[in-house]
């Protein structure tokens, strides 16, 4: 399995590249609804509760796969 951490809990190159898009991704998001008024804080639950929530149908997706194979 690649690793985005390297032994001392810092970012690899690939987990820096990661953070990079993400980081471009989500701003102009931020930006936006933090220009409506919604307070920071409340965009970034948001945005924590959105990927746990896909990090969770990834796993049970793989999940499924890996199931699926094995039969």
């Amino acid at each position: 399995m690649k690793q985005l951490f390297n032994k001392y809990e810092s970012y690899t190159k690939k987990g820096a590249d990661l953070s990079n898009e993400i980081q471009k991704a989500i701003a102009p998001i931020m930006e936006e609804w933090s220009k409506k008024g919604y307070r920071v804080i409340d965009i970034e639950r948001i945005f924590a509760d959105c990927i746990r929530l896909k990090s969770t149908i990834l796993k049970a997706q793989k999940e499924l796969k890996m199931r699926k194979e094995k039969k």
